[in-house]
Parts: structure tokens; sequence; C-alpha cells
């Protein structure tokens, strides 16, 4: 099995991390009463892998009267992630059709796209996304990942620049920068970036991944071979290289 792509983020609009210590610092009378509230643990259930529970929150606010665009969004969200991407999509659309200036519904309709493989209807919808979110990375690395994945990776690179200038800790977006350069043929630009974060093995394991997917296989066995070279009990190393052994000489 071809090695996956990086994982796309998860959170479009306020970081997790961020939603959490606002959750955490309310105060005890504020605790799940207040619609933002439950908005934002909603987000925080989707950061977790429980859409189901999300989407029982969200029917229990539909319940109450409450039709909000930003309820309207993570309720695609939470459908996107149990696999309703068609409806989901639908929804959105219906939301940037009425709101064209709502940059968080063009960009989880730019994820949801993506997911369901419609790269034309996706990189439109993060170009959008991004113009109305200029300084949100995730949105920008979003954006830079679909680039990637249509095969446009000059561009990608520069997206994903710009991504990283914003948030030049994260190591998604490191690590969908350092693909992007491979697909370009950077690769030693790519392999330090692979460096940043994990270790040699890992690195060279990574390079091989995209090498491997660009189909470069030669250069993607030398990658492995390293990573193997480096640390010799890399699992994923020893399969990609069986992967790829080279079918046995048949002597007539």
């Amino acid at each position: 099995m071809r090695p996956p792509l990086p994982l796309l983020a998860l959170c479009l609009v306020m970081g997790c991390a961020q939603r959490r210590a606002h959750l955490n610092s309310l105060p005890p009378d504020q605790g799940g009463n207040s619609v933002q509230v439950r908005l934002e643990l909603i987000d925080v259930l989707l950061e977790q892998g429980r859409p189901d529970s999300a989407l029982t929150l969200i029917t229990t606010l539909r319940t109450e009267g409450i039709d909000t665009v930003a309820l309207s969004v993570v309720e695609a969200q939470a459908m996107g992630a149990t696999g309703m991407l068609t409806e989901a999509s639908t929804i959105l659309a219906e939301v940037v059709a009425d709101h064209p200036d709502h940059g968080p519904a063009w960009a989880a309709l730019g994820v949801i796209r993506l997911g369901a493989e419609d790269l034309e209807g996706a990189l439109p919808a993060l170009t959008q996304a991004t113009t109305l979110l200029p300084h949100n990375p995730d949105v920008r690395n979003n954006l830079g990942f679909a680039q990637l994945a249509a095969g446009q990776h000059a561009t990608a690179i520069t997206t994903l620049r710009e991504a990283l200038h914003i948030a030049p800790s994260d190591p998604r977006i490191r690590t969908n920068l350092a693909y992007a350069l491979v697909g370009d043929g950077q690769t030693v630009q790519a392999l330090e970036l692979f460096r940043a974060d994990g270790s040699e093995a890992d690195a060279q394991y990574n390079l091989g991944v995209g090498l491997e997917m660009g189909g470069h296989l030669d250069n993607a066995r030398l990658a492995y071979t390293a990573a193997i070279t480096a640390n010799p009990q890399h699992q994923h190393s020893l399969e990609a290289l069986d992967r790829l052994a080279p079918p046995p000489e048949v002597i007539p």
C-alpha cells in the first residue's frame, strides 16, 4: 500500500488548544449554557474525533431553534467527519451562496471537497478562504496541500512558505512544504525540513515517500535504504523496500 500524504489541518479558524483554554477558563455559571460555549465544545469534539457526539449536540441546538451560520458550518464539518461528504458540501455551498464573505464556511467547504477528492471544487474554495482569512495558517496550509495534491508544486511551495512564515513552528506545514519541494525536485531542501521533525531514519523515509509518489522509484529505494542504514529496525522503510523490490529475473 502506498504511504499517504500528510494529514490535513483540522482546526480551520481558532486553534484547538485555544478553544480548550477558553472553555477551561469560563466561570462555573457559564458552563454549557451559552450557544457560543456549546459551539466551541462542538469544535473540541470534532478535534477529538467524536463527530457523532458533535452531531448530537448540534441536534440539541437545532431543537432549541438555533439556526446560525456558525452552527451550519460545524454541522457540515461533523457530517463530513462521518463520511457524509455530499450532504456536508451541499450545506456549505448554500452557506457561502448566502454569505459570500464568510471565510470559515469557505475554508470548511474546501476541506470537505478535498476529502471527496474534488480538487476542482476544493482549490477555488480554499483560495477564497485564504483571501478572506489571510492571516490564518491552517487555511493557507490546506490550500497548499490542495495545490500539492493537484501537482502544482511551485505554487504549493509559495503558499506553504507563506503559511510557515505565519506559523514557523507548525510541523504539518513544514511536512507539506517538504513534500512540495520533493515534487519540485528540491530534495536537499526537503530533507532538511523532514529532519527538523524527526530522526534521520524518519526523514529519509519521508523523502522516500515523496519520491515514490512522484514515480521516482530508484531514488525512493535509495532513500529507504538510507533510512535503514540510520536505523536497521525502521519498520516502515523495510516494508517500503519490500514493496518496491524489483521483480525477479526470468531465466529462460
